[in-house]
């Protein structure tokens, strides 16, 4: 909730609407099965993850192996691959 609320400030921020003028926005807080994990990737635009605890970065690859433009911290071990 706190993750929507700060998205909500820099949205407003940035265009002078609310999140719900962006239906293509999306907040998953469930879990997923693998299925719907794949289908979200299919579904999505572009993987953006702002993490700084990765590990070596395979939530990056998944998107990456998929075709999907990917977007991550330039930092830990996914700087290995991703440029």
């Amino acid at each position: 909730e706190e993750i929507r609320r700060q998205a909500e400030v820099v949205v407003t921020a940035a265009t002078g609407c609310g999140l719900s003028s962006f239906p293509q926005i999306r907040f998953v807080t469930e879990r997923l099965s693998r299925d719907g994990l794949l289908g979200l990737y299919e579904d999505s635009d572009a993987f953006v993850l702002p993490s700084r605890g990765e590990g070596w970065g395979r939530p990056y690859m998944e998107a990456m192996a998929l075709g999907l433009p990917t977007i991550g911290t330039d930092w830990g071990g996914n700087t290995a691959f991703m440029h």
